[in-house]
């Protein structure tokens, strides 16, 4: 075998690398940009593992073993992993070969290049010279080839669901003329058909004769290749025609052209976007590489997909712009393995998110023009040598990307951050020989593995400007910015001190756990019992948010009075950096989160607003803000001051509690989860206390505790979010933080978090639209097993979810939404009554018509909870007793009768 064959070897394993090590390395684990293991054979790492495989970047590939033992075993100090192999096999080469060629599924006597048996990626890319297209006019007998192979698809039920299943309509596929292809027999006998026929689209929106084809997993028969082909030139693949439109979007491939091209026109912005892609995936069409092609359009968006090859392709066609464009990634969140290029299931680390995953999960036109608003320039990438970073040379020089950390309450390299204000007292002599004590304040950053840094100034040429200077932890780590006092900081150098020395008693997750629950019964009433663990699990996941990428905002809804303010004052006491902000202006309240980087209450956002006056854009703006916030790649922005126009950087990062009366818009509300509150029933009365002096001493402890806590299972804390696979969408990607933590306390507590999430898959966090409100109020008598109701018990519901006065001109107006004629008539509107006739029945009065939910709204309630309504209620079993009752202080009509009823009751008994 010749070096080209051998190099060929190495690239194969290096074209899906993690995959490889996985397979070579079970007993590795993934860290950062590395496959990590004990060493070459390996042996199972006792402490991280020395032996390190390159995943990426300029170290792709390499091997070695920082230990230094197999480096002494081998004349090599890195190597790849046809070298691993040898190195195994005691040194044979050939042997190393053969087996090699066996896991990459490559004939020894055959081609190297044209016998890959696996469905990995190809591991040679064959590389095309890109050309002008020669467009080939759309004559009649091609005409009517193409409409007959659009009927062929339309016609196919496999292949029509695949494309419904990536959110296309059929509106859409006749608007593209898609199409399946028909039998066809290659010279050796070999069977083709059932390819998704694309007709290539140009600038002036008419079909030209080429004709570029796509794989449908589990339809289309012996494909040419794993994902497309075509045999036509490299061009440009347009939506529709161009005229007066000055914004081009261009996407990957023409698979995200089309639902670019569905949801502009069901919006009417087709006249304002265009939208194209490249016909052969990776090559530029030469069209591109004119100048005259881009100076058509004001604005030019770069939107291939959320991973390495997109920005890579990205990057190259921003060289031949001559003006600014700019480079949009869709949310990594909404990447869905089911979905890779080649039909197979990539591990979670290497997907990319694209749009047409974008649109088929919870995204919206909304979102993906902020998206477009908010891109940055798209820049060259500057080759990154990372300081933490084993193969890093120590005495590289040259140019090199930086990447600073804002080391406040960071989780970087497994390690998590604290920065904390210290008194720096010591002795002195003046010059008289006294002696004296001087104090001065020192910032400090204590990281979890026990070690107290300071910041310090890395060397520089003379006359360097201080915005200039490099600026690092003495562990090496490069930050932003000195680290800065934090007002809001709630962990004591006396606790941290307890911990750096290992002096620290730190409890189970369990009795931590427990602790936070009985303090949060004690002190707030809440009518879902979940709710309580989904509260106690968010206290403990503001010590570690930063271990995760998303965390949820907790939105806490309900009457005035009904214990909101309370709530907020007791979980901002528990939790880390704990803070409430009341009526301030937006801009405050903004800094305000930036400053303490913690978890942080707002009070009343609607009197945020009201502060709003003149300035009420900057409302909006922290609305926006707070919609980015639970994500750690979105949270950082650019604020400006409106009266000043000085703009700064703040990071709003972090888990929130939202509290207000009216609800939230709906795109804040998918970041949520919903806390309700009721006014607090008689019964519960005597068993709510309000905190006292010995209480807060107590809270205090235990927050301390869990600063100590979270240091201590910060790696342990990672390592388990690695093994949950929930991530399917933005709900389950919020919930991430509360699982990893519930399955740290034990079954119980997972098991009754997983019973309040489905609760929270019912509730649309809506406006105080009546109708919506009712659709919501019909979900939650259904969950509870109301199936057969009275329209009685629903407005009672309806009143616990909005004000009293919503919907009246005058305080003694009834609204409408309290008239059951309304509420009947907007039911069977709606569609979600049984014609069944139940008659009527007496309930302490009143003659009520019993009514049926019919099986749509049911089944639409067990599709969201993901699970079947086994409690079923009679229709009056609502009204159990005044005393516990969730509607005893909605103006219950029954309340009167039912407690003279009681009350003669007892005089028969006594007398």
């Amino acid at each position: 075998m010749n070096n080209l064959d051998i190099q060929n070897i190495v690239d194969g394993f290096n074209s899906n690398i993690l995959h490889y090590a996985q397979l070579l390395f079970p007993n590795g684990k993934k860290q950062g940009s590395y496959w990590v293991t004990g060493d070459v054979y390996d042996t199972p790492a006792t402490n991280q593992g020395s032996f390190k495989i390159g995943l990426s970047g300029r170290f792709l590939g390499m091997c070695r073993d920082f230990s230094g033992d197999a480096a002494k075993n081998s004349t090599l100090e890195s190597y790849d992993l046809l070298e691993v192999l040898s190195i195994r096999l005691n040194g044979d080469k050939a042997k190393a070969i053969k087996e090699a060629q066996e896991l990459l599924g490559i004939s020894s006597n055959q081609n190297f290049k044209t016998n890959i048996k696996t469905k990995q990626k190809p591991l040679v890319k064959k590389t095309e010279t890109a050309q002008e297209v020669k467009v080939e006019p759309l004559d009649e007998k091609s005409r009517s080839w193409q409409q007959t192979l659009h009927k062929e698809l339309l016609n196919n039920e496999s292949a029509m669901e695949y494309l419904y299943a990536r959110s296309l309509k059929k509106e859409t596929i006749v608007e593209f003329q898609l199409g399946l292809t028909r039998k066809t027999t290659t010279p050796d006998g070999e069977v083709r058909s059932k390819a998704l026929a694309t007709p290539i689209r140009l600038m002036n929106g008419e079909f030209a004769k080429q004709q570029y084809f796509y794989v449908i997993p589990h339809v289309t028969e012996n494909p040419i290749a794993s994902n497309g082909w075509g045999k036509s030139p490299v061009g440009i693949y347009f939506s529709h025609t161009h005229n007066k439109q000055r914004n081009l979007i261009v996407c990957e491939g023409m698979k995200d052209v089309w639902v670019l091209y569905q949801n502009l026109k069901e919006n009417d912005l087709l006249d304002d976007y265009l939208v194209c892609s490249g016909t052969h995936g990776t090559s530029i069409p030469e069209q591109m590489k004119n100048p005259d092609f881009w100076a058509k359009f004001d604005k030019i968006y770069l939107t291939q997909d959320f991973d390495k090859a997109g920005d890579t392709m990205a990057e190259k066609i921003s060289e031949f712009i001559v003006g600014d464009c700019y480079r949009v990634r869709c949310p990594a969140h909404y990447a869905n393995p089911k979905f890779e290029k080649d039909g197979t299931e990539k591990p979670s680390d290497q997907w990319g998110a694209d749009w047409t995953d974008f649109f088929r999960s919870d995204g919206c036109i909304d979102e993906f023009l902020s998206l477009l608003e908010e891109a940055p320039v798209c820049s060259i990438t500057v080759e990154t040598i990372d300081n933490n970073d084993p193969f890093n040379v120590k005495n590289a020089v040259g140019r090199f990307h930086v990447a600073p950390i804002d080391i406040n309450g960071a989780y970087i390299n497994r390690k998590m951050y604290y920065p904390v204000q210290t008194l720096m007292r010591k002795k002195e002599t003046d010059e008289y020989g006294q002696e004296y004590i001087s104090e001065r304040y020192e910032t400090v950053v204590v990281s979890s593995d026990g070690v107290i840094n300071k910041s310090v100034k890395s060397p520089a040429p003379p006359g360097t400007p201080d915005s200039e200077r490099v600026i690092r932890l003495t562990d090496g780590t490069l930050i932003r910015a000195e680290p800065k006092p934090n007002d809001y900081s709630s962990w004591s150098w006396n606790s941290i001190e307890s911990y750096i020395s290992g002096r620290s008693k730190i409890r189970s997750a369990k009795d931590i756990y427990t602790d936070i629950h009985n303090v949060l019964k004690q002190s707030v009433w809440l009518p879902v019992p979940e709710d309580y663990c989904i509260l106690s699990l968010t206290v403990i996941a503001t010590y570690v948010q930063n271990i995760f990428e998303s965390v949820p905002i907790i939105f806490l809804n309900g009457r005035a009075g009904s214990g909101k303010s309370q709530t907020g004052i007791v979980m901002s006491k528990l939790s880390c950096n704990g803070s409430v902000i009341g009526q301030v202006s937006a801009a405050t309240a903004a800094r305000h989160i930036d400053a303490s980087r913690g978890f942080v209450v707002f009070d009343d956002l609607e009197g945020i607003a009201s502060k709003g006056g003149r300035d009420g854009t900057q409302f909006s703006d922290l609305v926006q803000a707070l919609k980015v916030s639970y994500n750690k790649n979105t949270s950082e922005k650019i604020w400006t001051d409106v009266k000043t126009m000085k703009t700064e950087r703040l990071n709003f990062f972090g888990i929130k509690l939202i509290s207000n009366t009216q609800g939230s818009d709906d795109i804040l509300s998918t970041r949520m989860l919903r806390i309700q509150t009721l006014i607090m029933p008689d019964s519960e009365k005597g068993k709510i206390k309000k905190m006292g002096a010995s209480d807060f001493l107590h809270v205090e402890k235990l927050r301390q505790e869990l600063h100590q806590w979270a240091f201590a299972k910060c790696n342990e804390i990672e390592d388990i979010s690695l093994t949950h696979t929930e991530k399917t969408g933005r709900f389950d990607e919020i919930a991430l933080p509360l699982r990893v933590i519930a399955s740290l306390v034990g079954k119980e507590c997972a098991d009754e978090l997983e019973v309040g999430l489905n609760k929270q898959k019912t509730v649309k966090f809506e406006s105080n639209d009546p109708i919506e409100v009712l659709r919501e109020a019909v979900k939650n008598l259904i969950k509870n097993g109301f199936i057969r109701f009275t329209v009685t018990q629903l407005i009672l519901e309806l009143r616990t979810m909005l004000d009293d006065n919503y919907g009246a001109s005058m305080t003694n107006e009834i609204p409408e939404w309290e008239r059951p004629e309304w509420v009947g008539r907007q039911l069977r509107t709606l569609g979600l009554l049984d014609s069944v006739d139940l008659g009527r029945a007496v309930l302490y009065g009143k003659r009520l018509k019993v009514m049926q939910f019919n099986d749509y709204a049911v089944n639409e309630v067990i599709e969201e909870i993901g699970s079947t309504i086994d409690n079923l209620q009679e229709p009056f079993a609502f009204c159990a007793g005044c005393a516990s009752c969730p509607y005893a202080n909605t103006n219950c009509g029954f309340r009167e009768e039912r407690l003279k009823k009681e009350q003669k009751n007892i005089n028969v008994k006594y007398n």
